[in-house]
């Protein structure tokens, strides 16, 4: 039943170039197609035969591979199976002291090394825990000249967060010495910002102004704050001390700094806040509106918790676009209950109702959550009731302190200098025209 006229499916498929439908024999050339192959070929004959290998078998290959290829793998074999037993309740306190002086004698020398190591960082951790001081003092000697590398580590800078948190205030001053000049890359990258807290927040007054400078330039990476009348006090210090042609220089350097930084939202350290702040502070509001739009939303969230990251978050809201304003309202969804309870947070809700023009995205997000959370409670906070305050005084120093109200940008004032920018600008490339004018009719 294949149809009429050929034979069904079949009968159409035997149709071909080479095919003689009347004999039913085929006349292709001899080279074509696979039937010349010889089915008894002993091409490969002598081939070894592959033979599957059992679990234990392709393991112990692919030590011996690694043995080749990683030069510390049989060490860190070795300490991870000391490390297994010295973690174990079972474990006697005899036994773990043998333990801890056999991974001591497997890692001298090569605690930078291993600390790189998943593994070896972790059993690296394990002897300054279990250690004695010597043993603790002699891995940490081996770490503090190579703590900038191993800041950047994935593994490593764990080791670094210790060494800091074990190292004396006294003695802090020499530690932070080995990451002179190493500021700004730790900054940019994703794992070095958040060793970079950590070095930043305990260190004394010197010494973080020190890290602070670097952002100012090379040569401040380079020489540091200075000593005694010299010594650098902040950026506008420092830039009153340069002649007026560096000025500019120094602000361009600083641009360079930090927006990678803003692009990539590393802006949790506090270092960052203090320094993003001085920069537009000083910087102009076509400064504040770049870096606002090289932030995302939820990077603004992170830098509200400190004075200065406030103030700097304050100053870009105050020159955003309302797209960038937008953003951070979508992203304070959820948050705004707690974030007007915190004493520096608190103070950027209130910039943000002073610059937010959409008053129905307003009312959906922030009143709406006030509203929630009780505004009987939140009178009883010290800091949330600044913001309802402020919704019915804005910037009354009866309720809100002077030093408060410092880090609020004065919207009229904002405007003023976006109005006196714009008209520099106009008239600036009026008279460039003129010139060109000028030049044409000479």
């Amino acid at each position: 039943d294949g149809g009429g006229g050929g034979g069904g499916y079949d009968a159409g498929k035997k149709k071909g170039k080479y095919f003689d439908q009347k004999t039913g024999k085929s006349d292709a050339p001899a080279t074509q197609g696979y039937m010349n192959k010889d089915p008894t070929s002993k091409k490969h004959a002598d081939a070894a035969k592959h033979i599957p290998q059992s679990r234990k078998e392709q393991k112990t290959a692919s030590d011996e591979k690694k043995a080749v290829q990683k030069p510390n793998f049989s060490t860190i074999q070795e300490i991870v199976g000391y490390w297994e037993r010295l973690r174990a309740k079972k474990t006697s306190a005899a036994d773990k002291r043998t333990l801890v002086v056999s991974i001591f004698k497997a890692v001298k020398g090569k605690v930078v090394e291993l600390s790189n190591n998943h593994k070896g960082s972790r059993v690296v951790q394990a002897l300054l825990k279990y250690g004695t001081k010597d043993e603790v003092a002699s891995v940490y000697a081996e770490c503090t000249p190579e703590i900038a590398n191993l800041a950047k580590s994935l593994y490593g800078h764990f080791l670094v967060k210790k060494l800091v948190d074990s190292t004396s205030k006294d003695a802090l001053p020499a530690l932070l010495a080995h990451v002179q000049g190493k500021v700004r890359s730790l900054a940019k990258h994703p794992v070095g910002s958040q060793v970079l807290e950590s070095l930043y927040f305990p260190a004394p007054p010197r010494e973080k102004m020190a890290m602070q400078v670097e952002f100012y330039g090379a040569e401040f990476a380079l020489f540091g704050s200075g000593v005694g009348k010299e010594a650098v006090k902040g950026l506008r210090d420092a830039m009153l001390k340069k002649p007026v042609a560096q000025r500019q220089g120094m602000l361009r350097q600083m641009n360079a700094a930090l927006l990678p930084i803003l692009e990539k939202g590393l802006v949790s350290p506090s270092l960052i806040h203090k320094v993003l702040a001085e920069y537009l502070d000083v910087g102009g509001p076509g400064t504040k509106y770049e870096a606002a739009h090289s932030l995302s939303g939820p990077a603004f969230l992170r830098m509200i918790h400190t004075r200065e990251g406030a103030f700097a978050v304050n100053l870009m809201l105050t020159y955003a676009g309302a797209k960038q304003r937008k953003a951070v309202l979508k992203a304070l969804k959820g948050q705004v209950a707690r974030i007007v309870r915190d004493e520096h947070a608190s103070v950027s809700i209130m910039c943000l109702l002073d610059t937010v023009d959409d008053t129905q995205l307003l009312a959906k997000v922030i009143l709406a959550e006030l509203r929630q959370e009780g505004l009987a409670e939140l009178c009883e906070d010290r800091s949330a009731r600044r913001v309802l305050l402020h919704l019915l005084r804005p910037r009354s120093t009866r309720y809100v302190h002077p030093h408060v109200l410092a880090t609020l940008p004065d919207q009229a004032e904002a405007a003023k200098a976006v109005a006196a920018q714009k008209a520099a600008a106009a008239s600036g490339i009026l008279e460039e025209e003129e010139e060109e004018e000028g030049g044409d009719a000479d």
